[in-house]
């Protein structure tokens, strides 16, 4: 492919583009330069396509003989349990994180985010509604509340300001931020 996009470069660069006008003199012909620029893009492609299946073929090769050095040096079974190192362990894995969630609310508006602490969009200026916070006491399991993208659901524990909620469109419970529930209805004492 390279050479064949070679001698189409050196015939389309080698085509003579002129015609005699009669007279003695030569012009340009725009049929013949199209021709021209047709062969020279056509052959272009030809040569870049073999240029870079002959970098694939080498790519190829070299991950062949790299493999069977691999495979070569590769313990043939693992070791005993007792003899594997030991997993890391994080202990901050078992702390609960932060997430762009807790430090953020959304305009109901522009759907903008701004940080917890803020009472205005700074894009729209719309003011934001300020829920209280319920209290641990304040709030029962089996209560109903909404959440502004997940539905309806029920409480079913509360730890802290975190609720585990049963969504009506979700089979599992999840945990929520109080402040992001709408009381609906408080269970019943």
């Amino acid at each position: 492919m390279i050479l064949l996009g070679l001698f189409g470069l050196l015939a389309a660069l080698a085509m003579d583009t002129s015609v005699s006008t009669g007279i003695g003199s030569r012009v340009e012909n725009i049929g013949l330069l199209s021709r021209q620029s047709n062969g020279l893009i056509g052959s272009g492609l030809l040569f870049m396509t073999g240029c870079i299946l002959i970098g694939l073929a080498a790519v190829r090769d070299a991950v062949d003989r790299l493999g069977t050095t691999i495979a070569a040096n590769a313990p043939r079974t693992l070791p005993p349990v007792s003899q594997r190192p030991a997993p890391i362990s994080d202990s901050s894995d078992t702390q609960p994180r932060a997430t762009i969630a807790d430090a953020t609310k959304t305009c109901s508006k522009c759907y903008a985010l701004a940080s917890a602490a803020a009472t205005k969009c700074m894009r729209c200026g719309t003011e934001f509604q300020v829920r209280p916070i319920p209290k641990n006491g304040d709030v029962l399991v089996g209560s109903r509340v909404r959440h502004p993208s997940f539905g309806e659901g029920e409480i079913e524990a509360v730890d802290g300001d975190t609720a585990m909620v049963r969504f009506d469109k979700r089979e599992k419970p999840e945990p929520m931020n109080m402040s992001y529930l709408t009381f609906v209805e408080k269970a019943a004492l």
